[in-house]
Protein backbone atom coordinates (compact mmCIF):
# COMPACT_ATOMS: atom_id res chain seq x y z
CA UNK A 1 0.00 0.00 0.00
CA UNK A 2 2.84 2.39 0.86
CA UNK A 3 4.47 1.62 -2.47
CA UNK A 4 1.22 2.33 -4.33
CA UNK A 5 0.69 5.61 -2.47
CA UNK A 6 4.25 6.63 -3.31
CA UNK A 7 3.66 5.81 -6.98
CA UNK A 8 0.47 7.89 -7.02
CA UNK A 9 2.29 10.79 -5.36
CA UNK A 10 5.15 10.61 -7.86
CA UNK A 11 2.74 10.48 -10.80
CA UNK A 12 0.94 13.54 -9.47
CA UNK A 13 4.27 15.38 -9.22
CA UNK A 14 5.19 14.38 -12.78
CA UNK A 15 1.92 15.72 -14.20
CA UNK A 16 2.04 18.94 -12.18
CA UNK A 17 5.66 19.78 -12.99
CA UNK A 18 6.40 18.30 -16.44
CA UNK A 19 8.98 21.01 -17.16
CA UNK A 20 11.53 19.45 -14.82
CA UNK A 21 11.62 16.28 -16.94
CA UNK A 22 13.87 17.44 -19.75
CA UNK A 23 13.45 15.86 -23.21
CA UNK A 24 10.32 14.03 -22.09
CA UNK A 25 6.68 14.61 -22.92
CA UNK A 26 4.87 13.21 -19.89
CA UNK A 27 1.46 13.83 -21.50
CA UNK A 28 2.33 11.73 -24.54
CA UNK A 29 3.57 9.04 -22.18
CA UNK A 30 0.21 9.10 -20.41
CA UNK A 31 -1.66 8.75 -23.71
CA UNK A 32 0.63 5.91 -24.80
CA UNK A 33 0.14 4.18 -21.43
CA UNK A 34 -3.64 4.25 -21.86
CA UNK A 35 -3.29 3.15 -25.48
CA UNK A 36 -1.20 0.16 -24.43
CA UNK A 37 -3.66 -0.69 -21.67
CA UNK A 38 -6.58 -0.60 -24.10
CA UNK A 39 -4.77 -2.93 -26.48
CA UNK A 40 -3.97 -5.31 -23.63
CA UNK A 41 -6.11 -6.80 -20.93
CA UNK A 42 -5.22 -4.51 -18.03
CA UNK A 43 -7.13 -1.33 -18.85
CA UNK A 44 -9.24 -1.59 -15.67
CA UNK A 45 -6.08 -1.80 -13.55
CA UNK A 46 -4.63 1.29 -15.22
CA UNK A 47 -7.85 3.29 -14.87
CA UNK A 48 -8.14 2.27 -11.21
CA UNK A 49 -4.66 3.67 -10.63
CA UNK A 50 -5.50 6.75 -12.70
CA UNK A 51 -8.58 7.40 -10.56
CA UNK A 52 -6.33 7.71 -7.52
CA UNK A 53 -4.03 10.07 -9.39
CA UNK A 54 -6.99 12.22 -10.48
CA UNK A 55 -8.23 12.39 -6.90
CA UNK A 56 -4.78 13.56 -5.77
CA UNK A 57 -4.62 16.16 -8.55
CA UNK A 58 -8.06 17.62 -7.82
CA UNK A 59 -7.47 17.82 -4.06
CA UNK A 60 -4.74 20.42 -4.45
CA UNK A 61 -4.69 22.64 -7.56
CA UNK A 62 -2.37 25.31 -6.25
CA UNK A 63 0.51 24.48 -8.60
CA UNK A 64 -1.58 23.65 -11.65
CA UNK A 65 -5.30 23.11 -12.13
CA UNK A 66 -6.62 19.74 -13.25
CA UNK A 67 -7.79 21.39 -16.48
CA UNK A 68 -4.25 22.59 -17.19
CA UNK A 69 -3.06 19.01 -16.72
CA UNK A 70 -5.64 17.50 -19.09
CA UNK A 71 -5.64 20.07 -21.92
CA UNK A 72 -2.19 18.94 -23.25
CA UNK A 73 -3.53 15.37 -23.28
CA UNK A 74 -6.50 16.45 -25.39
CA UNK A 75 -4.15 18.41 -27.67
CA UNK A 76 -2.19 15.23 -28.34
CA UNK A 77 -5.35 13.28 -29.07
CA UNK A 78 -6.54 16.00 -31.45
CA UNK A 79 -3.25 15.88 -33.36
CA UNK A 80 -3.38 12.11 -33.67
CA UNK A 81 -7.07 11.60 -34.42
CA UNK A 82 -7.43 14.24 -37.15
CA UNK A 83 -5.07 12.27 -39.43
CA UNK A 84 -6.85 8.93 -39.03
CA UNK A 85 -9.32 7.32 -41.41
CA UNK A 86 -12.63 5.61 -40.76
CA UNK A 87 -11.32 2.08 -41.27
CA UNK A 88 -8.19 2.35 -39.15
CA UNK A 89 -8.44 0.24 -35.98
CA UNK A 90 -6.30 2.78 -34.10
CA UNK A 91 -9.12 5.34 -34.41
CA UNK A 92 -11.46 3.15 -32.36
CA UNK A 93 -8.83 2.63 -29.68
CA UNK A 94 -8.60 6.41 -29.28
CA UNK A 95 -12.40 6.63 -29.22
CA UNK A 96 -12.44 4.03 -26.42
CA UNK A 97 -10.01 6.26 -24.55
CA UNK A 98 -12.34 9.22 -25.01
CA UNK A 99 -15.25 7.06 -23.85
CA UNK A 100 -13.42 6.55 -20.57
CA UNK A 101 -12.64 10.28 -20.35
CA UNK A 102 -16.31 11.18 -20.82
CA UNK A 103 -17.34 8.71 -18.10
CA UNK A 104 -14.85 10.07 -15.57
CA UNK A 105 -16.54 13.10 -14.01
CA UNK A 106 -13.48 15.33 -13.48
CA UNK A 107 -12.09 14.64 -16.97
CA UNK A 108 -15.52 14.97 -18.60
CA UNK A 109 -15.88 18.46 -17.15
CA UNK A 110 -12.57 19.53 -18.70
CA UNK A 111 -13.42 17.79 -21.97
CA UNK A 112 -16.78 19.60 -22.19
CA UNK A 113 -14.95 22.93 -22.01
CA UNK A 114 -12.17 21.82 -24.35
CA UNK A 115 -14.50 20.97 -27.23
CA UNK A 116 -16.05 24.44 -27.20
CA UNK A 117 -14.91 26.48 -30.25
CA UNK A 118 -12.91 29.65 -29.63
CA UNK A 119 -15.46 31.63 -31.63
CA UNK A 120 -18.95 30.03 -31.46
CA UNK A 121 -20.22 32.40 -34.16
CA UNK A 122 -17.74 30.93 -36.69
CA UNK A 123 -18.96 27.56 -37.91
CA UNK A 124 -15.51 26.53 -39.17
CA UNK A 125 -14.11 26.78 -35.65
CA UNK A 126 -16.21 23.76 -34.62
CA UNK A 127 -14.30 21.65 -37.14
CA UNK A 128 -11.00 22.52 -35.43
CA UNK A 129 -12.10 21.16 -32.05
CA UNK A 130 -11.42 17.59 -30.91
CA UNK A 131 -15.07 16.62 -31.32
CA UNK A 132 -15.16 18.41 -34.68
CA UNK A 133 -12.09 16.46 -35.86
CA UNK A 134 -13.87 13.21 -34.99
CA UNK A 135 -17.10 14.20 -36.74
CA UNK A 136 -15.10 15.39 -39.75
CA UNK A 137 -13.73 11.89 -40.47
CA UNK A 138 -14.88 10.90 -43.95
CA UNK A 139 -16.52 7.62 -44.91
CA UNK A 140 -14.56 7.68 -48.20
CA UNK A 141 -11.78 5.13 -47.76
CA UNK A 142 -8.23 6.11 -48.57
CA UNK A 143 -6.26 3.79 -46.33
CA UNK A 144 -3.66 1.58 -48.05
CA UNK A 145 -4.08 -2.02 -46.99
CA UNK A 146 -7.80 -1.72 -46.30
CA UNK A 147 -8.69 -0.83 -49.83
CA UNK A 148 -6.55 0.03 -52.83
CA UNK A 149 -5.01 3.48 -52.51
CA UNK A 150 -7.17 5.52 -54.85
CA UNK A 151 -8.45 9.08 -54.74
CA UNK A 152 -11.98 8.46 -56.03
CA UNK A 153 -12.38 11.40 -58.42
CA UNK A 154 -8.67 12.06 -59.05
CA UNK A 155 -7.65 8.41 -59.29
CA UNK A 156 -10.78 6.25 -59.61
CA UNK A 157 -10.83 2.71 -58.30
CA UNK A 158 -10.32 -0.20 -60.66
CA UNK A 159 -11.92 -2.70 -58.28
CA UNK A 160 -14.41 -5.22 -59.60
CA UNK A 161 -18.11 -4.89 -58.65
CA UNK A 162 -17.70 -7.77 -56.20
CA UNK A 163 -14.71 -6.09 -54.53
CA UNK A 164 -16.62 -2.81 -54.30
CA UNK A 165 -19.49 -4.59 -52.51
CA UNK A 166 -17.01 -5.97 -49.97
CA UNK A 167 -15.58 -2.49 -49.49
CA UNK A 168 -19.07 -1.06 -48.98
CA UNK A 169 -19.83 -3.74 -46.41
CA UNK A 170 -16.63 -2.87 -44.54
CA UNK A 171 -17.54 0.82 -44.59
CA UNK A 172 -21.00 0.10 -43.13
CA UNK A 173 -19.52 -2.02 -40.35
CA UNK A 174 -16.98 0.63 -39.40
CA UNK A 175 -19.59 3.41 -39.60
CA UNK A 176 -21.94 1.51 -37.28
CA UNK A 177 -19.14 1.15 -34.73
CA UNK A 178 -18.10 4.78 -35.24
CA UNK A 179 -21.62 6.13 -34.71
CA UNK A 180 -22.18 3.97 -31.62
CA UNK A 181 -19.04 5.29 -29.92
CA UNK A 182 -19.89 8.91 -30.72
CA UNK A 183 -23.40 8.36 -29.37
CA UNK A 184 -22.01 6.91 -26.14
CA UNK A 185 -19.54 9.79 -25.78
CA UNK A 186 -22.25 12.42 -26.11
CA UNK A 187 -24.57 10.48 -23.82
CA UNK A 188 -21.85 10.31 -21.17
CA UNK A 189 -21.24 14.04 -21.40
CA UNK A 190 -24.91 14.85 -20.99
CA UNK A 191 -25.22 12.54 -18.00
CA UNK A 192 -22.07 13.67 -16.19
CA UNK A 193 -22.04 17.35 -17.04
CA UNK A 194 -25.29 19.15 -16.15
CA UNK A 195 -23.74 22.33 -17.50
CA UNK A 196 -23.99 21.01 -21.05
CA UNK A 197 -27.80 20.82 -21.28
CA UNK A 198 -27.99 24.21 -19.55
CA UNK A 199 -25.55 25.66 -22.07
CA UNK A 200 -27.54 24.14 -24.95
CA UNK A 201 -30.75 25.68 -23.59
CA UNK A 202 -29.06 29.07 -23.14
CA UNK A 203 -27.67 28.86 -26.67
CA UNK A 204 -31.04 27.89 -28.14
CA UNK A 205 -33.28 30.40 -26.35
CA UNK A 206 -32.54 33.50 -28.50
CA UNK A 207 -32.58 31.42 -31.68
CA UNK A 208 -35.89 29.77 -30.78
CA UNK A 209 -37.30 33.18 -29.91
CA UNK A 210 -36.32 34.46 -33.36
CA UNK A 211 -37.79 31.37 -35.02
CA UNK A 212 -41.03 31.70 -33.07
CA UNK A 213 -41.29 35.40 -33.92
CA UNK A 214 -41.29 34.63 -37.63
CA UNK A 215 -43.22 31.36 -37.26
CA UNK A 216 -46.15 33.15 -35.67
CA UNK A 217 -46.39 35.25 -38.83
CA UNK A 218 -45.36 32.84 -41.57
CA UNK A 219 -46.90 29.65 -40.17
CA UNK A 220 -50.13 31.16 -38.88
CA UNK A 221 -53.37 29.93 -40.53
CA UNK A 222 -54.72 32.29 -43.21
CA UNK A 223 -57.21 34.90 -42.09
CA UNK A 224 -60.62 35.15 -43.79
CA UNK A 225 -59.37 38.24 -45.63
CA UNK A 226 -56.30 36.40 -47.00
CA UNK A 227 -58.19 33.44 -48.49
CA UNK A 228 -60.01 35.42 -51.24
CA UNK A 229 -56.76 37.18 -52.19
CA UNK A 230 -54.93 33.88 -52.47
CA UNK A 231 -57.73 32.39 -54.60
CA UNK A 232 -57.65 35.46 -56.87
CA UNK A 233 -53.88 35.06 -57.23
CA UNK A 234 -54.29 31.41 -58.21
CA UNK A 235 -56.98 32.32 -60.75
CA UNK A 236 -54.69 34.98 -62.21
CA UNK A 237 -51.92 32.41 -62.57
CA UNK A 238 -54.27 30.01 -64.38
CA UNK A 239 -55.41 32.77 -66.75
CA UNK A 240 -51.78 33.69 -67.44
CA UNK A 241 -51.01 30.08 -68.27
CA UNK A 242 -54.04 29.77 -70.57
CA UNK A 243 -53.29 33.02 -72.41
CA UNK A 244 -49.58 32.29 -72.82
CA UNK A 245 -48.55 35.32 -70.75
CA UNK A 246 -46.73 33.01 -68.35
CA UNK A 247 -43.69 33.02 -70.62
CA UNK A 248 -43.55 36.82 -70.42
CA UNK A 249 -43.33 36.97 -66.64
CA UNK A 250 -40.17 38.31 -65.04
CA UNK A 251 -38.15 36.08 -62.74
CA UNK A 252 -39.37 38.12 -59.76
CA UNK A 253 -43.04 37.69 -60.73
CA UNK A 254 -42.62 33.97 -61.43
CA UNK A 255 -40.92 33.45 -58.09
CA UNK A 256 -43.63 35.37 -56.26
CA UNK A 257 -46.38 33.37 -57.96
CA UNK A 258 -44.60 30.12 -57.17
CA UNK A 259 -44.39 31.04 -53.48
CA UNK A 260 -48.07 31.90 -53.39
CA UNK A 261 -48.98 28.58 -55.01
CA UNK A 262 -46.74 26.71 -52.59
CA UNK A 263 -48.30 28.46 -49.59
CA UNK A 264 -51.83 27.65 -50.72
CA UNK A 265 -50.83 24.05 -51.40
CA UNK A 266 -49.33 23.80 -47.91
CA UNK A 267 -52.62 24.94 -46.39
CA UNK A 268 -54.23 21.77 -47.74
CA UNK A 269 -51.27 19.56 -46.68
CA UNK A 270 -51.19 20.95 -43.14
CA UNK A 271 -54.98 20.74 -42.90
CA UNK A 272 -54.94 17.10 -43.89
CA UNK A 273 -52.11 16.32 -41.43
CA UNK A 274 -54.05 18.01 -38.63
CA UNK A 275 -57.18 16.14 -39.66
CA UNK A 276 -55.40 12.78 -39.61
CA UNK A 277 -53.73 13.63 -36.32
CA UNK A 278 -50.17 12.73 -37.40
CA UNK A 279 -47.59 12.30 -40.13
CA UNK A 280 -47.74 8.50 -40.14
CA UNK A 281 -48.75 7.21 -43.54
CA UNK A 282 -48.69 10.69 -45.01
CA UNK A 283 -46.50 11.33 -48.08
CA UNK A 284 -44.73 14.56 -47.12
Amino acid sequence: MRCRNLTVSNTRTVLLTPEIYVNQNVYEQLVDLLLEALRGAHFEDVTEFLEEVIEALTMDEEVRTFGEVMVPVFDILLGRIKDLDLCQILLYTYLDMLLYFTKQKAIAKVFAGYIQPKDPSDGQMYQKTLLGAILNISCLLKTPGVVENHGYFLNPSRSSPQEIKVQESNIHQFMAQFHEKIYQMLKNLLQLSPALPAAAVAYSKPRLATFWYYAKVELAPPTPAEIPRAIDSMKAMVRSFQSGRLAQLTVREALRNGLVATEVLMWFYIGEIIGKGGLIGYNV
